[in-house]
């Protein structure tokens, strides 16, 4: 059990502030003309490259089971914010973060078909209440319109879900700072490899003086810097609750775009997000009455 200390914890909200914030970077970067395959590209080689200047000392004898669950999570990790960046293309800065949210929900279900763990009534009640919430951010006109980008986001979700649920049951003896590495690395190659074959011709329209400066923003702070605080902040918190305050990251995600006005708040908005939020913190939070240890990611 890590040590109880009040600046981990600190430490990682800020690492959820920070990520809250990425979200915006990423819209402005879409606004600017990059297509997702080269924002990931540019994003992910780029962190690989500053974290591995950081700590290159920690990078020698990596090992071929490293290797292997390093690219197997990477290309979870890959399929997760591609399709996520997919998404954020048609649909708003708030319902991306909050529909992405829905990850740690689908964690368990996921556990159980793959691993063989038990699913108590409280997931259960948690998904029940989280797609309600959907529901409510979807709803307008007198229904409910379902759009393609909240279909892309909940596939980012469940690639985040299988993301997580993989490294849950395959870090035993393995660094840290290896596995991140190589994560970054892996989903920087295969964006690169997205990028290659399905988006060479969509460069023309690039605002790379503005766009850029929201790339290396997102290279250094929510993926480089962050790597650090959520490091710090775990080895001083029990984990259960670490994934607690990291998951405030849809809340700053949604509360970002509001604020600086890049879409209303809205009933709607305040109703779905809170049921969505709701639902996960409640899980989480019953969570860490019973777990001892467990897995985030990186």
């Amino acid at each position: 059990m890590p040590k109880h200390s009040y600046k981990g914890e600190a430490a990682l909200l800020l690492t959820a502030l920070i990520w809250g914030s990425g979200f915006i970077c990423v819209d402005y970067a879409l606004q600017c003309g990059f297509p997702p395959g080269l924002l990931n590209t540019i994003r992910f080689l780029l962190g690989a490259a500053v974290l591995l200047l950081i700590i290159n000392r920690k990078m020698k004898h990596i090992s071929f089971a490293e290797i292997k669950t390093g690219f197997i999570a990477g290309s979870f990790y890959f399929l997760g914010f591609l399709f996520q960046t997919l998404g954020l293309q048609t649909i708003e800065v708030s319902s991306n973060a909050l529909l992405t949210a829905t990850n740690l929900l689908m964690v368990p279900f996921i556990a159980r078909l793959f691993f063989k763990e038990k699913i108590s009534i409280r997931v259960y009640i948690a998904v029940f209440a989280c797609f309600l919430g959907i529901a409510v951010l979807n709803w307008s006109n007198g229904g409910i319109h379902f759009r393609t980008g909240d279909l892309l986001t909940l596939i980012c979700a469940f690639a985040f879900a299988c993301h997580i649920a993989y490294l849950g049951n395959n870090t035993d003896g393995k660094n840290t700072f290896h596995l991140t590495f190589l994560q970054l690395l892996t989903v920087g190659v295969l964006s690169s490899v997205y990028f290659l074959l399905f988006e060479t011709g969509q460069t023309h329209q690039i605002q790379w003086g503005n766009g850029m400066l929201a790339l290396v923003y997102l290279a250094l702070f929510p993926s480089a810097l962050c790597l650090f605080l959520q490091t710090y902040g775990q080895r001083r918190t029990p984990t259960a609750k670490s994934a607690i305050l990291l998951s405030f990251e849809s809340l700053f995600g949604a509360a970002f775009s509001v604020f600086l006005g890049l879409e209303p708040f809205t009933t709607r908005l305040l109703l779905g997000g809170s049921v969505i939020f709701l639902s996960v913190l409640w899980l989480e939070w019953s969570n860490s009455k019973k777990q001892k240890n467990g897995v985030l990611t990186p």
